[in-house]
């Protein structure tokens, strides 16, 4: 099976996906509709205190809206989810790396899980669990999250349209996403994408759109599925290589 997450629902396409992930702020009563129980909210991977209560409150209204399921890339978030009685999924950043944190998880109330892309593929076919899991098969993937944004300058975020670009020495550039002035994300420069390659067996696996359009997203989705080897560069990550 595959899942689709989408930074935007405006990047949402026509697709038979299991799921379709959205950023918690990003869901309406429309889409809540729309996709019914496919539909999954994806909790902030970082709260401060003084935004819980806005959170909550936002949990309330997806719940009234008939949206069931989260994601909760955070152990604060899972404990988050339970007071609203949601089914939870476990995203990649809980960094599941062997069978021991995957059973610890579902104690916590996991009903499935997104395993740690850092994970080797060796490691992902040996790991054992009563739960449900899979990993993130396309993707550009975070390489860090930052509380203090490394592209604003002296005169703060006026200039900037969200979406900056850094550059490093090599020439490489990594995009960063702000979400909403709280944190940023800085993306690798490079996306992950492993739909030509001979992957574990597991239960899901799951296209993590950021950047894309709707166009990029939608034909990324038609390659994978189709198991075609891409034009642009990419990268399997840690897939094939061990955890140093």
């Amino acid at each position: 099976m595959i899942r689709l997450r989408f930074e935007k629902a405006s990047q949402i396409f026509e697709n038979n996906a299991s799921a379709i992930i959205l950023p918690l702020d990003e869901i309406t009563e429309e889409l809540a509709k729309e996709y019914s129980r496919k539909l999954y909210a994806e909790i902030p991977a970082m709260i401060w205190e003084g935004e819980l209560d806005s959170v909550r409150k936002a949990l309330d209204k997806i719940k009234s809206w008939g949206v069931y399921d989260v994601v909760a890339e955070n152990i604060g978030a899972i404990s988050l989810a339970k007071e609203f009685g949601f089914n939870i999924h476990g995203g990649s950043t809980l960094n599941i790396l062997n069978s021991t944190s995957l059973s610890e998880y579902e104690e916590l109330g996991l009903c499935d899980a997104t395993l740690s892309f850092e994970l080797a593929f060796s490691k992902m076919r040996k790991l054992k669990g009563n739960i449900p899991f899979g990993f993130i098969g396309y993707g550009y993937m975070s390489v860090m999250k930052l509380r203090s944004c490394p592209a604003r300058g002296e005169k703060g975020c006026a200039s900037c349209d969200g979406h900056p670009v850094l550059t490093d020495r090599m020439g490489e550039q990594f995009q960063i996403i702000c979400h909403n002035k709280k944190y940023s994300d800085m993306l690798n420069c490079v996306p992950t994408y492993v739909a030509d390659k001979t992957a574990p067996d597991v239960d899901f696996q799951t296209l993590f759109f950021t950047i894309e359009t709707k166009e990029e997203a939608e034909e990324i989705y038609r390659l994978y599925k189709s198991k075609e080897t891409p034009l642009f560069r990419r990268t399997a990550g840690l897939y094939f290589r061990e955890l140093q």
